[in-house]
This record gives C-alpha cells, sequence and structure tokens, in this order.
C-alpha cells in the first residue's frame, strides 16, 4: 500500500467501515509538524501530505487509526484510557505522538541556533515571538535560569540552506 491512492482509499474505506461514513479524509498539504488531526467541528480526519508519500506502511496506518480513535471516543477522550484501547483496538499503538524520521518529515524553513549550546531547532514559520527574540533554548534556560526564560538563550533564526 505504498501509493497515495491506494492510502487514500485504505483510509476512506477503514473510516467507513468504523462508522464515520459522514466524515471526510482530507489530505493536508500545510502540514509541517503534524503526521494528522481529527476536526470535530468539521468531521474531518486529516492526514498530512508527506505522510502519504514518504512514510512506512506502519506509521502511516498507526496515524490514521490514531485519528479515527479521537473521531469514535468524542473529543473529551483526549489521549486517555478509553483512547488508548479504542486506538489499540484499531490496530494502533496508542501513543499520543509519533517521532517523525528526517526522510519522512519535510524540511522545515527555519532553522533556529542557541547561541549558549548550539542546538538547533527547526519551524514551519517565523512568528511574532521568533522575530522578537522570545523562543529560547529550553535546555539552556533549564540549566542556567531556573527554567525561566532567559534571553542570552534566545535562539538566532536563519533561512535554512
Amino acid at each position: 500500500m505504498t501509493d497515495r491512492t491506494a492510502r487514500v482509499k485504505w483510509a476512506r474505506d477503514t473510516m467507513r467501515s468504523h462508522g464515520l461514513s459522514g466524515w471526510r479524509f482530507v489530505i493536508n498539504s500545510r502540514a509541517k509538524r503534524r503526521a494528522g488531526l481529527c476536526n470535530y467541528a468539521t468531521q474531518t480526519i486529516e492526514v498530512a501530505d508527506f505522510m502519504l508519500d514518504n512514510a512506512a506502511d506502519a506509521m502511516f496506518i498507526n496515524t490514521v487509526t490514531h485519528e479515527i480513535a479521537h473521531a469514535l471516543c468524542g473529543h473529551g477522550a483526549g489521549h486517555g484510557p478509553v483512547w488508548q484501547r479504542t486506538h489499540r483496538a484499531l490496530g494502533g499503538d496508542g501513543r499520543r505522538t509519533v517521532r517523525l524520521p528526517a526522510d519522512v518529515r519535510p524540511a522545515l524553513p527555519w532553522v533556529g541556533v542557541c547561541p549558549g549550546c548550539g542546538a538547533e531547532t527547526g519551524a514551519a514559520r517565523m512568528g511574532r515571538r521568533m522575530r522578537d527574540g522570545h523562543v529560547a533554548c529550553s535546555t539552556c534556560c533549564h540549566e542556567h535560569n531556573f527554567g525561566r526564560y532567559d534571553r542570552r538563550f534566545a535562539f538566532v533564526w536563519r533561512r535554512a540552506a
């Protein structure tokens, strides 16, 4: 099930087989950091575009079943025990988050470097807090300032190469 068409068909069929016939499956081409999303208001399950092309079958299936479990359990269940049981029953791992390997996730256009330790982080867009220097290295802030924000460790942002 490696081609896009087969994956979309599988996702829609799986949604329908679990009683989500009124729900839509959508491919989100804007998502850069999240693999999927369950939107209760619009009754939509979204999967990031990069998951269709780059993710292994097991990761794609886990993401879709993760979002289906949300739709079945309702907003109030969050990632609690009821949701975990449902996700496992659907064939998922019952975990709240997924670690996306570098070859799966898209390259982010912004790179921030901590002036204290040299650690790097990525960002999908340059927000106001980033521009104003209000996003700092949590490791350095914890180590040198009791976990509170410290301007000395504000990331220095640049466009990725």
